[in-house]
């Protein structure tokens, strides 16, 4: 995608975080250095002393054709041990070098539900209260991709395209507050980004979770909670943008 680098696939589907997802990448590229050793042939009684019986982080790393996979568990706030699978020996890194041992699951999500390229859709619909909105999409440009021209129509009337941007900006930075699962509800705002090409729909999609919160989902895939507010402002700022109204 034109917008990020990183799509994380398991345990569910969504956006990666461009900066730590990078960081890892490059950590690996360049090489993790140990401060010592623990162990040499460790026995059953020396995997479980480092808890690498039980691993609190399993990379696996897959690079043409080749895999391989290392474990870590945190000794201390300084040091972890490390194992590589079939190794020998029990590696002393500094989390300091290794700085995702001090990271949870969540500071590798993006902070964006959707990054759809608004190039590369030719409709847009937003379903709420009842109601349907569709937005037809048109795009050219040059083979070089210079002298873009973005086109927005509904109704068959054309928008001024410079307040659907925005409108279009206002879907792309909503955001989770914080990563809770479940729902109380069926979806109550459903956003279909229809492909110009052969890609599949891409469905947000928003469900009651509180008074005050809302359950966003992609296709299905649970991403976080966003405000009531903000869920709120889209409807609103859908019912503006079809009477050219100014979007802010």
């Amino acid at each position: 995608n034109a917008y990020f680098a990183f799509k994380i696939t398991s345990p569910t589907s969504r956006i990666g975080d461009n900066d730590s997802c990078q960081d890892l990448v490059d950590l690996f590229a360049e090489g993790l250095s140990a401060a010592g050793a623990y162990a040499f042939a460790p026995d059953a009684a020396e995997l479980e002393k480092y808890s690498l019986n039980n691993p609190d982080i399993v990379l696996t790393i897959s690079l043409k054709g080749e895999q391989t996979e290392l474990y870590f568990s945190k000794v201390d706030d300084t040091y972890c041990a490390m194992l590589e699978k079939g190794g020998d020996v029990i590696y002393k890194v500094a989390r300091s070098a290794a700085a995702f041992t001090n990271k949870t699951a969540t500071d590798y999500y993006s902070t964006f539900l959707v990054l759809e390229n608004l190039s590369g859709l030719r409709e847009l619909r937003v379903e709420a209260a009842g109601k349907t909105y569709t937005f037809q999409l048109e795009y050219s440009a040059d083979d070089d991709g210079t002298n873009a021209v973005y086109k927005a129509f509904y109704g068959g009337a054309e928008l001024d395209i410079a307040n659907f941007k925005s409108y279009y900006q206002t879907i792309i930075e909503m955001n989770p507050i914080s990563y809770e699962s479940g729902s109380n509800g069926a979806q109550e705002v459903k956003i279909t980004f229809v492909h110009s090409g052969d890609l599949g729909d891409t469905v947000l999609a928003f469900r009651p979770y509180s008074a005050q919160r809302y359950q966003a989902e992609i296709n299905g895939t649970e991403l976080g909670l966003v405000t009531r507010t903000a869920v709120d402002t889209l409807v609103s700022n859908t019912q503006k943008v079809c009477e050219n109204q100014s979007i802010k």
